[in-house]
């Protein structure tokens, strides 16, 4: 299974890089998930200041240039794993050297195998094409 570890920190905290003792204690955990073969990929975000977010419901889609300040927690990065259980993820993610007030949620990533037979030939057939 295919899980993502979204990472949230407190909103006070954006923008702000986090300084080398936590870099390598982030790098040492990546290279733990990396030695037990779970890490599929993982990448930090830039500040909401250079992002957008985009809204829908009725009429057109509503777009708001960052940053965002009524959000007291902000996405900061991810981690994509390959595991065995929701429970290997929980413990993974318990393991992260995340500062406090942070919060990781763990959500399992949908795949192919989730939709119906018409939609997974659907998706086939995109990815065939991007390839050949």
């Amino acid at each position: 299974m295919r899980v993502v570890l979204l990472i949230y920190a407190d909103g006070s905290t954006e923008g702000v890089m986090p300084d080398q003792a936590t870099i390598n204690r982030t790098m040492d955990f990546n290279q733990r998930m990396v030695d037990a073969g779970v890490l599929v990929d993982a990448e930090g975000v830039f500040p909401s200041r250079q992002g957008a977010r985009v809204r829908f419901g009725k009429g057109k889609p509503v777009v708001t240039d960052g940053p965002f300040t009524e959000t007291k927690e902000v996405f900061g990065g991810y981690w994509m794993l390959k595991v065995g259980s929701l429970a290997e993820a929980i413990s993974w993610a318990e393991q992260a050297p995340c500062p406090d007030g942070a919060m990781i949620e763990v959500r399992q990533i949908i795949s192919s195998e989730d939709f119906s037979d018409e939609s997974r030939e659907r998706e086939k057939k995109m990815h065939e094409g991007k390839t050949g």
